[in-house]
């Protein structure tokens, strides 16, 4: 990350562990990598806005997925998802996965 960029990331959030997406008109979006949830045999990665993440006043949390994978030099690649079906059915196992987690957060309470 730029020393110029103002933005301030939380302090358990790794720098790794931002992305930064351009989308369709040539807008950078900043989001941070949650997980990768594999899916009838691919893998979609699991991203939230960086803004969101700073901003601890929002009780839910957007959250995107995106096809992913990882070439031979460990390079990777979010692709959009213009299934919807697909997206709801990701996004159902990641309510799940975040459901467990937050239970389990509960439990060490």
């Amino acid at each position: 990350m730029s020393e110029d960029n103002p933005t301030v990331i939380p302090q358990d959030i790794d720098e790794d562990d931002i992305i930064v997406l351009t989308d369709e008109d040539g807008n950078d979006g900043q989001f941070v990598f949650l997980t990768v949830l594999e899916h009838e045999g691919q893998d979609y990665a699991l991203l939230a806005p960086l803004g969101q993440m700073e901003d601890e006043s929002d009780e839910q949390l957007d959250v995107f997925v995106f096809g992913y994978t990882v070439n031979e030099e460990a390079e990777e690649f979010f692709e959009p998802i213009g299934d919807e079906a697909l997206v709801d059915a990701i996004g159902a196992e990641a309510e799940e996965l975040f459901a467990e987690l937050t239970a389990d957060e509960g439990d060490d309470a």
